[in-house]
């Protein structure tokens, strides 16, 4: 083996790139499969980011962004929690208001 990798060290770095880059793509998979699809029932968390609050609620991203008061497409792809530190909030007054503007949608 050694002596294989010796003599083809190209061909050893790109199978080895690809074996990471495989276990990379699954570990992403796996942990989608595990976390998709949202539930609509399961509590606002700081983790959540306004594209999975979007998907669980069946909202477009621009209206759970503006919900918050948020510029939609500000802090993309940003959890729940590092927008509140970013916006200088606890992360229980924004999770407040986003579920009671969640709430309201789901009422009209």
């Amino acid at each position: 083996m050694k002596q294989a990798i010796r003599r083809h060290p190209l061909l050893a770095a790109g199978f080895g790139l690809a074996l990471v880059l495989f276990a990379f793509f699954a570990l992403r998979l796996a942990m989608m499969v595990l976390v998709w699809p949202p539930d609509r029932s399961a509590p606002l968390e700081g983790w959540m980011t306004i594209g999975y609050v979007a998907a669980a609620h069946s909202l477009p991203r621009e209206a759970v962004a503006e919900a918050i008061g948020l510029t939609p497409g500000a802090y993309p792809r940003q959890s729940l929690a590092r927008i509140a530190q970013a916006r200088g909030e606890s992360l229980d007054a924004l999770l407040a208001r986003l579920q009671d503007a969640l709430d309201q949608r789901h009422d009209d």
